[in-house]
C-alpha cells in the first residue's frame, strides 16, 4: 500500500496509554496522530477537526463503547469516517460492536502485524 504523500489525521482512543503495538505502523508514515484514552477527549477532538480514521480500543464498557459510537457517527455527518477497531488481546474483555459502518470498518487485535494494519488500511482509505 502507497500512502498518499499529504498527512491524513488519526484519531486514536485507546485507555491503555503503553498499547504502542497497533499504533506504531501511524509513527513510520505521513499520518497526523492524535491520541486520547477517554470518550470525552474523543468527543471534543471529533467537533474540532475532521479526522481521516478513527481507531477505536474495544477496551471501553458498553456504556463508553457506545457514547464514543455516538461521537464518530455525530463527527460523520457531511462523510462516514473510516473506524478501525483494535481489540487488545491481554485485557479481560472487548467489545465488538456489531455493525457493518458502511464498509468502512475494519478490526485489528492488539498482536496484529504491521502488514495487518497496511491491507486494512488500504481497504479503509
Amino acid at each position: 500500500m502507497s500512502v498518499a504523500s499529504d498527512p491524513k489525521s488519526v484519531l486514536v482512543v485507546e485507555p491503555n496509554t503503553s498499547l504502542d503495538r497497533p499504533y506504531a505502523f501511524f509513527d513510520q508514515v505521513a499520518f497526523e496522530l492524535t491520541r486520547c484514552n477517554n470518550p470525552i477527549a474523543a468527543r471534543e477532538y471529533l467537533e474540532k477537526q475532521k479526522f481521516s480514521l478513527v481507531c477505536l480500543s474495544c477496551s471501553f464498557s458498553n456504556k463508553k463503547m457506545l457514547s464514543l459510537l455516538e461521537s464518530v457517527k455525530n463527527a460523520s455527518q457531511t462523510s462516514i469516517i473510516p473506524l478501525l477497531l483494535v481489540v487488545d488481546l491481554k485485557q479481560p474483555y472487548s467489545i465488538v460492536p456489531g455493525l457493518t459502518w458502511n464498509g468502512q470498518l475494519a478490526l485489528l487485535s492488539s498482536i496484529s502485524t504491521s502488514q495487518d494494519l497496511q491491507l486494512q488500511l488500504g481497504k479503509l482509505l
